[in-house]
């Protein structure tokens, strides 16, 4: 079939598919190379392309003028303006006084037709030039994102005048304070958080009327939250993201905030040297933060993933909520005892487990530590056997497990009868190295298959390497 006869509809998937790639990388030199070049192919892909704002819509500002104008007037008003300030300017070391004296104007002379406006600044000099950018009016602007970091960008004025009626999306980094109280039409706000601008910026979210996603995003290492706070309340969140926040930062955080609307929740926690030191060490994480809500705390089902790094605890209710304690900071130096490791993490998988009503039927464990394989971490170190005991038994309610990765453990358990005692099911699904010997493994799903209950099913993969 000629390209000439294909139909509208197939050119715009062949428009899709060639351009599909670049776009889901962010390669915006790539997509204007790809989308002239199929502009140029005949006049019925052409006219198609160019009836199709999408195509021209990420429109970087150090462009050839020619291509930057062009992509300006077929995207319409789909326009979204990158700029990074050190990648625009590589190999071009001659040009920085000029491109700070141009873009600038670029970026203010087309701001009220931009759907989108993305920067990323690397210097004083920047900040100083763009600043008064984000003070002119944007009417038609919906998403905003500025990576600035220490970098002085002055926004204790009202972001574009307070004339952005349609501004829905927001991410900042940036270790300064924000003025967006005025942003009523936000939905959703990516923030860096630290001990600068903590206590402003949760006092601006909070009287964001419309905030139905918020992620902070905290400086690791560092204490984002150095003291306790007031109450925080977050009327509309429905998704709350921490990321990147240490034990201490997190616990003022959780202790402090309100989520009337019990909220989907996903957050990270940093661990330190200082998880292991204490007397009793343990991570009361999930609780404080479920207990930001109004409504009981309860759940169908739980998930735990054993990593070399990190540990991940899913529990499944009305919304999902995920838990993660990062531990690529703590190495087995850092480790008095095993034992530390240990009741660190069984106290997190466990926690839950003291709320009342608080009865899981569904749990699903994921071993990825191998005690075979080198690590820095004090995970690796830890008595696995001990670790699954201690969580087991703290969930009597199950009645179906499902275990995937190393599962040697777990089995082993099962098979002892110690805990589970209304188990029902068991999805078992692990890899064998060719050289590996199961033997133990073997008679315990033979003692359990015998008993015939719980039901087993087992399957399992050979791995050469």
């Amino acid at each position: 079939m000629p390209f000439s006869s294909l139909t509208e509809d197939c050119l715009l998937r062949i428009i899709h598919c060639v351009l599909e790639e670049a776009w889901f990388r962010e390669e915006h030199d790539k997509i204007a190379e790809l989308a002239l070049t199929l502009a140029s192919i005949n006049h019925k892909l052409r006219a198609l392309a160019l009836s199709t704002p999408i195509i021209w819509s990420k429109i970087r500002v150090n462009w050839p003028s020619r291509i930057r104008d062009e992509f300006l007037q077929w995207s319409g008003s789909e326009a979204f303006m990158y700029l990074d300030t050190k990648k625009a300017l590589e190999n071009r070391p001659n040009d920085v006084d000029w491109a700070l004296g141009e873009w600038p104007g670029i970026i203010g002379s087309n701001v009220h037709a931009l759907k989108g406006l993305d920067l990323t600044i690397h210097n004083t000099k920047w900040s100083d030039v763009l600043s008064p950018v984000m003070r002119l009016p944007a009417p038609n602007l919906e998403v905003l994102k500025v990576n600035c970091q220490a970098y002085l960008v002055d926004a204790r004025e009202n972001l574009f005048g307070d004339q952005a009626p349609h501004l829905r999306i927001i991410e900042i980094h940036s270790s300064r304070f924000w003025k967006l109280s005025s942003l009523s039409s936000l939905s959703s706000a990516t923030m860096t958080i630290c001990r600068d601008n903590y206590r402003q910026l949760l006092a601006e979210l909070e009287r964001l009327p419309s905030l139905q996603i918020i992620h902070l995003v905290a400086t690791r290492h560092e204490d984002a939250i150095p003291s306790s706070l007031q109450h925080i309340r977050f009327s509309s969140c429905r998704e709350l993201r921490i990321e990147g926040m240490t034990t201490s930062a997190l616990h003022r955080l959780l202790t402090a905030l309100r989520l009337p609307l019990s909220p989907r929740l996903h957050i990270e926690e940093v661990m330190l040297k200082s998880s292991l030191t204490s007397p009793r060490p343990t991570n009361s994480t999930p609780v404080r933060a479920l207990q930001m809500s109004d409504t009981s705390i309860n759940a169908t089902g739980l998930y735990f993933a054993l990593h070399p790094r990190r540990i991940i605890l899913k529990v499944h209710g009305a919304s999902i909520s995920t838990f993660e304690a990062d531990w690529g900071s703590v190495t087995t130096k850092d480790n008095n005892s095993a034992n530390n490791t240990l009741d660190v993490v069984a106290s997190m998988l466990t926690s839950l487990a003291s709320v009342p009503g608080f009865q899981p039927t569904h749990l699903s464990v994921h071993n990825n530590i191998d005690p075979k394989k080198p690590s820095s971490t004090p995970l690796k170190a830890m008595s696995m056997s001990t670790l699954l005991e201690r969580v087991f038994k703290k969930y009597p309610s199950i009645t179906d497990l499902e275990l995937t990765g190393r599962v040697h453990e777990s089995i082993s358990i099962i098979a002892g009868r110690s805990h589970f005692p209304k188990l029902k099911r068991v999805d078992a699904i692990t890899v064998f190295k060719g050289n590996s010997s199961n033997a133990g493994l073997v008679q315990d799903i033979t003692a359990i298959t015998r008993r015939g209950e719980p039901v087993l099913k087992f399957r399992q993969w050979t791995s050469r390497t």
